[in-house]
C-alpha cells in the first residue's frame, strides 16, 4: 500500500518546488507516524473499505488531514512527541510531550484504490515508474512471495485481493474506551454520503499479564517469545533505539525521497515525497502444534534449547549469539539494554559464521543477518541495510493456554511491514 501524510490527501492542488538531492532534515510533520515510530499503544484495529463514490471518498479522506480534531479522527504524523516509550534524539526529555494521544491513526492506498478515486483520471502525469509491483499489486504477485495454497489470494479473507481493497485504515488505541470511541467516531464517517463501504476489520491486542493485581500489557506473542527487541534505526529518525552493532538505515529506503540511490519519486511529487509503501500481512499460528513438535523431539534436545535455535533467542529475548546455553546466563544475565548488541560475523572473518552458537537459519538471523556476508552484502561485519524491514505487529485471536496446552485455531499476528524500496521489489498490499 501507499502510504501518505498529506501528499495525497491535500497537496495535490499545490505542487511544491523540486528539491535538490542533498539530504535534509525529515520532514516528520510530512511522513505517516508508524513508518518512523512505534506508538506502543496495546490495541489495534484495521478496517479495510471500498471507495463507492469517489468525490465524497475523496473529500472524506481530506477531512482526515485538514487539521481539525472536533470534525473528524486525524492522520497521526511522525511529529516530534512521545508517550509510552523513551524520548528519542529531537525529543526534549525534560519537557511535557508535546502531544499526548489516546489513538493513533494512519491508512495506505492500493493502486485499485487510487484508481477508484479517479485521482488518474484528476492527475494524468501520476506516475509509479519505479514501482510496478505496487501497480500489479498483492494478488498478482503472491506467487513470487511464497503465497500459495492455503495462503494463496482465493483464501484471503474479507475482499483482500479482489481489486475492491481500495483503502487500509490503522487505529491504535491506548484504552478500550479510546477504541470504541473513535472506532465508531470513523465508522460513521465512512458511511458518510455513501463515501465507502467497510468489508472487513480485524482487531489486535497486546498479550497480557497479571501485575499487582492489574491486567499490564506485554511484548510477547503467542508463541511465548519476546517480541520488539530488534529495531531498525533510521538515520536522521526521531527514535531512539537500543545499542547494536549496525549502521543506522539511510531514511530513503523506508520514506520515499529524492536523494534515494535506486528508484525515482512518484509524480506528481505532492504524491510521491515523504510517502511509502507497506505490507499488511495477517498470520495465522499454530501455536498447538509448534509446542507438541518441541516435545516430540524431546530426548534429542531440550525443548526449550530447540524452541531458541528456531528464533534466535530464547523465549525471554536472550540471543543464542551472547548466551547459546542458557536462558539465564551467568555474572548478571544480558541487560534489557544489551539484547540487540551483538554481532553474527565480525569484519575479520571470526565469530559464528557457520551457525554453529546460533544456526544461519534461524528466524532472526534470516530477517536480519547483521554482520553474515549474503547476496548483495559481501563484507564480514557489515550492516546489510538493504535488507532490513520495520514492523508494526500485534498479537490477535485467543491466548495459548500452556497448562492445559489447548487454544483457539484462529490466533496470530497481524503487522503491516514496510520493507526497503527498491524499483525490483516493492511491497503493495
Amino acid at each position: 500500500m501507499s502510504q501518505e501524510h498529506g501528499g495525497l490527501l491535500h497537496r495535490l492542488l499545490h505542487r511544491s518546488e523540486h528539491r535538490t538531492s542533498t539530504p535534509a532534515a525529515l520532514n516528520l510533520d510530512d511522513i505517516q507516524g508508524f513508518i518512523l515510530r512505534g506508538y506502543r499503544m496495546p490495541m489495534v484495529r484495521h478496517f479495510l473499505l471500498k471507495a463507492r463514490v469517489p468525490a465524497q471518498a475523496r473529500r472524506l479522506l481530506g477531512r482526515l488531514v485538514s487539521g481539525d480534531e472536533s470534525d473528524a479522527p486525524q492522520i497521526t504524523s511522525a511529529q516530534n512527541w512521545h508517550v509510552g516509550f523513551e524520548p528519542g534524539p529531537a525529543d526534549n526529555p525534560s519537557e511535557v510531550p508535546q502531544i499526548k494521544p489516546d489513538y493513533c491513526l494512519n491508512l495506505g492506498i492500493t493502486w485499485a484504490g487510487l484508481l477508484a478515486l479517479e485521482v488518474k483520471d484528476r492527475v494524468p502525469n501520476i506516475s509509479f515508474r519505479s514501482f510496478d509491483a505496487f501497480i500489479a499489486g498483492a494478488a498478482e504477485r503472491a506467487r513470487l512471495v511464497g503465497d500459495t495454497g492455503t495462503s494463496g489470494p482465493e483464501n484471503w479473507i474479507g475482499g483482500f485481493g479482489t481489486g475492491n481493497d481500495h483503502v487500509l485504515v490503522t487505529l491504535h488505541a491506548l484504552s478500550p474506551e479510546a477504541m470504541t470511541l473513535y472506532s465508531g467516531r470513523l465508522s460513521a464517517l465512512f458511511a458518510e454520503d455513501d463515501a465507502f463501504q467497510e468489508l472487513w476489520r480485524g482487531d489486535g491486542m497486546a498479550l497480557m499479564e497479571m501485575q499487582d493485581g492489574k491486567p499490564v500489557p506485554t511484548t510477547q506473542v503467542h508463541f511465548g517469545y519476546t517480541d520488539g527487541i530488534s529495531m531498525t534505526t533510521i538515520r536522521g529518525g526521531p527514535e531512539r533505539y537500543k545499542p547494536d552493532h549496525q549502521q543506522p538505515c539511510e531514511p530513503w529506503l523506508f520514506v520515499l525521497l529524492d536523494e534515494a540511490e535506486n528508484y525515482f519519486v512518484p509524480e506528481p511529487r505532492e504524491l510521491g515525497l515523504n510517502g511509502s509503501f507497506a505490507v499488511f500481512k495477517m498470520i495465522r499460528t499454530d501455536v498447538v502444534g509448534f509446542e507438541n513438535f518441541l516435545q516430540s523431539k524431546k530426548d534429542q534436545i531440550d525443548p526449550e534449547l530447540l524452541a531458541a535455535k528456531m528464533c534466535g533467542r530464547w523465549r525471554n529475548g536472550v540471543p543464542l549469539a551472547l548466551s547459546p546455553e542458557t536462558d539465564s546466563p551467568l555474572q548478571g544475565g544480558v541487560s534489557a539494554e544489551h539484547l540487540n548488541d551483538f554481532e553474527y560475523v565480525n569484519a575479520d572473518g571470526s565469530g559464528d559464521p557457520k551457525g554453529l552458537l546460533c544456526p544461519v537459519g534461524a528466524h532472526i538471523r534470516r530477517v536480519n543477518p547483521r554482520g553474515q556476508p549474503i547476496t548483495g552484502q559481501g563484507n564480514p561485519g557489515g550492516s546489510n541495510n538493504t535488507h532490513r524491514l520495520i514492523r508494526r505487529g500485534m498479537p490477535y485471536g485467543p491466548v495459548y493456554a500452556r497448562r492445559n496446552r489447548m487454544t483457539g485455531s484462529n490466533a496470530g499476528s497481524s503487522a503491516i511491514l514496510s520493507t526497503p524500496i527498491s524499483r525490483t521489489s516493492t511491497s503493495s498490499c
